[in-house]
């Protein structure tokens, strides 16, 4: 009888084991991270902010919509209850202790249908760049503490003022620059 040597069959050869591993390797990282992404985009910005709050004074939030906002904790600590339910789009841009934030969103109202003129529009204390350069003569107050004014159909509110010493309006052509002292 001959004699038959005795030999790896050919689908346990250790490279087809070793490309096997890494097809599987490669399957579970993308599941993982496909799971990942829909984590977050499930949960909204909300799972960011927690992210963003480590080592951060300042959180930002994007929403599609008023009512996925106001489901937010952050939300509730600003006191944004004024905010009419055809808001869109909102964007934020606040401090973690509440002390001040900004609000920009759209809508069809005016904001005669939802707050009261304001006597006085102060400087805000915190910026982004798509808050506007300049601050109109004219603003509103609205809920118990915003300050809001607004460009067609898109509303611009704020919450604490700066009140550094050179924090000051200056009326510039129907617009209200903003000037702040040196090292704001």
């Amino acid at each position: 009888m001959p004699h038959r040597s005795r030999s790896i069959s050919s689908n346990r050869h250790p490279s087809r084991i070793r490309a096997a591993r890494a097809r599987r390797l490669g399957r579970l990282t993308a599941a993982t991270a496909t799971a990942g992404i829909a984590v977050v985009a499930l949960t909204g910005c909300g799972t960011l902010d927690a992210f963003a709050t480590l080592g951060n004074p300042v959180g930002r939030g994007l929403y599609e919509t008023a009512a996925t906002f106001e489901k937010t904790e952050t939300a509730k600590t600003l006191s944004s209850d004024w905010l009419p339910d055809d808001a869109a789009r909102v964007r934020l841009t606040y401090r973690h202790d509440g002390s001040a934030a900004l609000l920009m969103f759209t809508t069809a109202q005016s904001l005669d249908q939802l707050c009261s003129p304001a006597n006085t529009v102060p400087v805000p204390a915190l910026e982004d760049s798509w808050w506007p350069q300049t601050l109109p003569e004219t603003a509103y107050l609205c809920g118990d503490r915003w300050t809001a004014f607004a460009d067609g159909g898109t509303v611009y509110a704020f919450t604490g003022t700066d009140t550094s010493a050179g924090a000051s309006l200056t009326s510039g052509g129907g617009e209200a620059q903003t000037t702040r002292s040196p090292g704001y």
